[in-house]
Parts: structure tokens; C-alpha cells; sequence
């Protein structure tokens, strides 16, 4: 076994990031869909949901930072800013935001298997599981309209390699603020909206 020293250097970065740097993390989707492995769904599922709040809002700045734009950091201790501080710049998380909505579906379904993600901040129910059909109610718990990019697939087509742009005509469910719909995705056909 060998052992690894971890060392730290005091004078370097304490600051965490709110996603990965001017990507999306659609590759962590496609590691999902090659392993099965759940771990990564989890992951752009929580890098999805993390990087909304870092942005400022005319209804909820960030800091003294105009709204639409992010900062990089999340200042853990004082490093080039006192803690909790931020310096007024638009940065990479912008990016990062942008291409997150553009290349990662928001509702990720398997009507054969039953087995859907929310990766989108929406909150899905199964209603029913006829066959190789599944209807879910899809509910957007937030105060903004929701337009929530769906990938629908069985199992198979999991093993399917996507490339660029595998999202550019996929179906969307349009949610008004606090609104549900119930949705019935039937196995190789078109969504039934």
C-alpha cells in the first residue's frame, strides 16, 4: 500500500467554484449513460442545481455584482477578500450556467426500466407504470416559469453515444411558477405532452 501525503500550501487558493471551469459537465451524463453508474448523474445533478443561486438577480443581487452576471468564488476563508466577500467581475461561471442549460436535459427518462432523473430544480412523481409506459407529474416548485428539456430513452439506447448538440430538438415541458403537468412517455414514440 502506498501512502500519499497530502500537503497544503497556506498561501493558495481556499475558495470553492460553483461548477466546472467554462464547462457544463455533460460529460458526467454521458459517463452515466456508458456505466449506469449513478454517481455521476448525481454529480451534474448537483453541479445543475448549484449554479443558480451565484447569480445575481435584479430581484436578488449577488453582492454589489449587476444582475446576469456570477463571480468564481465562494470564499471559504480570507484569501485576495475578507470571507464572505467577492470582487465585482463577471466571470466563467456565466459560461459554465449557459452551456449547463444548453447541453444537459433537464428530466431524464427510461420509460422501460421506470427510472427517471430531475436534474432541472423540478419535482417528479411517478402517476403510473402501464407496460413499458411511464406517466409522471412533473411539478416546478419555483417562483419562475420553467421550459424543461427532456431526454427520453430505453435502456438500449443508453449505449448509444451522443455528440454535439444531442439536445437541440428534444421535446420540452413548459411549466408556469408553482404549476404541474402529468406527462406520459410511451416507450419508442413520441412524447405525449
Amino acid at each position: 500500500m502506498v501512502q500519499r501525503r497530502i500537503i497544503v500550501d497556506p498561501t493558495g487558493p481556499e475558495h470553492g467554484a460553483p461548477a466546472i471551469c467554462t464547462l457544463s459537465g455533460s460529460s458526467l451524463f454521458k459517463l452515466y449513460r456508458h456505466t449506469g453508474r449513478k454517481l455521476y448523474l448525481e454529480m451534474i445533478q448537483e453541479l445543475a442545481h448549484n449554479l443558480p443561486p451565484y447569480l445575481s438577480r435584479s430581484d436578488r443581487p449577488v453582492g454589489e455584482i449587476p444582475a446576469g452576471w456570477m463571480n468564481e468564488r465562494v470564499q471559504l476563508r480570507d484569501w485576495l477578500e475578507p470571507i464572505g466577500e467577492i470582487f465585482f467581475e463577471s466571470t466563467w461561471p456565466e459560461v459554465s450556467n449557459m452551456l449547463t442549460y444548453v447541453d444537459v436535459p433537464g428530466l431524464y427518462v427510461q420509460p422501460d426500466t421506470g427510472f427517471f432523473c430531475a436534474i432541472d430544480h423540478i419535482d417528479v412523481s411517478v402517476c403510473e407504470r402501464k407496460g413499458r409506459e411511464l406517466t409522471l407529474t412533473i411539478t416546478n416548485p419555483t417562483q419562475f416559469e420553467a421550459s424543461v428539456k427532456v431526454m427520453c430513452e430505453d435502456s438500449t439506447e443508453a449505449n448509444r453515444i451522443l455528440g454535439q448538440n444531442y439536445l437541440v430538438d428534444c421535446p420540452r415541458v413548459g411549466l408556469r411558477a408553482g404549476s404541474s403537468r402529468t406527462v406520459t412517455f410511451p416507450l419508442k414514440a413520441r412524447l405525449l405532452l
